[in-house]
């Protein structure tokens, strides 16, 4: 079976760690869409990039900025670091859908929030989306 590392924002954590042990949908780019477990969602943020893949340098959601660490090694993990922290987390896929994932593969997870309204979802989307659009303009 397959794990999907998950990057969590701070207004997110507490839907997600709501879920854990509940089934999620792992959303992809060709609209295929898997169930999982929530594993777990590490309680503690980082600004460490949980795998290169996410990394904005690398076409990936998540933005980053060159670290302040001195580093021998010269991946964007290690040579960058993210903007503002974020919690990490796991997904557990069963045999039948590892099978339709490829490693490094980017796509997202959603959680229902069971006091959120449709267009309070809706508006929370799209102004996300439109926080990172113009940021990676800057």
């Amino acid at each position: 079976h397959k794990e999907v590392r998950i990057s969590v924002a701070q207004e997110d954590l507490d839907a997600f760690k709501a879920l854990q042990g509940h089934i999620v949908s792992v959303h992809l780019p060709s609209l295929l869409r898997v169930p999982g477990q929530l594993e777990r969602v590490n309680p503690r943020a980082t600004f460490q990039i949980p795998h290169s893949a996410l990394s904005a340098k690398q076409g990936g959601p998540l933005i980053v900025k060159r670290s302040n660490r001195e580093s021998g090694d010269h991946n964007d993990v290690d040579r960058y670091e993210l903007l503002v922290p974020r919690f990490n987390g796991i997904v557990d896929l069963a045999a039948p859908q590892s099978c339709l994932l490829r490693a490094g593969q980017v796509g997202f997870v959603t959680v229902a929030s069971g006091d959120e309204s449709i267009g309070q979802h809706l508006y929370r989307v799209l102004a996300g989306w439109l926080r990172r659009q113009v940021k990676k303009q800057c």
